[in-house]
């Protein structure tokens, strides 16, 4: 539930944040990269559309590494678990070897 208020919040900030740009920022520009000259459109679009293209790539980085995380602590717990398998069976043996009572030589 946290996470949604905290998202709600996020929104509102970016929301604002646009309307704010689209306000301030009316003056046309082009945009010219590696020799490609873009149509003239209002610095805010540029900038808005600067702002949506880092989120989408941040978004996807930081997945990808969330994802690796979480595949590296399934494997860590798989490990774990064949561990503790593997510990109690041979606490089992040592148990059922102490439980075993010793021969009397013959007499």
């Amino acid at each position: 539930m946290r996470w949604l208020v905290r998202l709600v919040y996020l929104l509102i900030l970016l929301i604002c944040v646009a309307v704010a740009t689209l306000v301030v920022n009316q003056e046309p520009v082009s945009v010219e990269f590696l020799g490609w000259v873009s149509p003239e459109y209002d610095l805010s679009y540029w900038l808005l559309g600067a702002v949506l293209l880092g989120i989408g790539i941040g978004w996807m980085m930081s997945s990808t590494w969330l994802l690796r995380l979480k595949l590296n602590e399934r494997r860590e717990r798989k490990e774990k678990t064949q561990a503790e398998n593997q510990l109690r069976a041979a606490q089992a043996k040592i148990d059922a070897a102490a439980d075993v009572p010793e021969a009397k030589p013959a007499s």
